[in-house]
């Protein structure tokens, strides 16, 4: 299926959107919308701008595999269960993965994804797990502000700019292990996390922890990572 545009701000869709394989040519915007059941977008190729702003997912929103050619705007989105985008890839340029304000009332996955300039969830609030495992990113993973119910999993990541989460809630545990990172600031949370374990992870900067945090596991190597309060 290839589509010149697709337009449906202020969209109501009652039955499922099945668009998995489609090559959407030129701009997309779908901000405002409504998915009453499921959205399936696996394996689409969006070669343009992609806005996704305040649309609410009230059943399945899967982008598995989905090919995006310019930076993607699912900020202030709503969804009800999963929002899994496991194993994006970018087109072109690196892209940013802008999912600030978001909320879920399930797990992010952003799992295996790849082109990445960066990663926004300032602001976010996801009841479930944050899973950024194997991702590649170029630049800084944001969490200012977000509230993440469950564990932050970032297992065998490359991230060359900073994870932050200044006034963050933290409620369970940040996972960096074999990771490859730059630094890790923890220190101006409001909350949490309960623990992070940094077993076999790889630091050319430090990790800053709030005291009191469990600290678990050794580094792959001696780097100059320093736990301070």
């Amino acid at each position: 299926m290839i589509c010149g545009c697709a337009f449906a701000n202020g969209t109501r869709f009652y039955g499922a959107v099945t668009l998995v394989g489609a090559t959407i040519e030129s701009d997309s915007s779908f901000s405002d919308a409504i998915f009453c059941k499921a959205a399936w977008f696996d394996d689409a190729r969006f070669v343009g701008r992609s806005w996704f702003m305040r649309t609410a997912f009230e059943g399945v929103a899967s982008f598995k595999r989905t090919r995006w050619g310019r930076d993607l705007r699912f900020d202030g989105a709503r969804c009800d269960g999963d929002l899994n985008m496991e194993s994006a890839r970018n087109l072109d340029l690196p892209i940013t993965a802008n999912l600030a304000g978001v909320t879920v009332g399930g797990d992010v996955k952003l799992t295996c994804s790849e082109g990445l300039a960066a990663i926004a969830l300032g602001g976010a609030s996801i009841a479930g797990v944050v899973d950024l495992g194997s991702v590649h990113v170029a630049g800084r993973i944001q969490l200012a502000g977000a509230t993440c119910g469950k564990a932050v999993v970032l297992d065998r990541a490359t991230i060359r700019g900073t994870v932050s989460a200044s006034g963050a809630v933290l409620r369970g545990a940040v996972s960096l292990r074999d990771a490859t990172l730059s630094a890790v600031s923890l220190t101006e949370t409001r909350s949490g996390p309960s623990k992070v374990d940094r077993s076999g992870a790889t630091m050319t900067g430090r990790l800053h922890m709030r005291s009191g945090v469990l600290l678990e596991g050794e580094l792959a190597e001696d780097t100059h990572e320093r736990k301070r309060s």
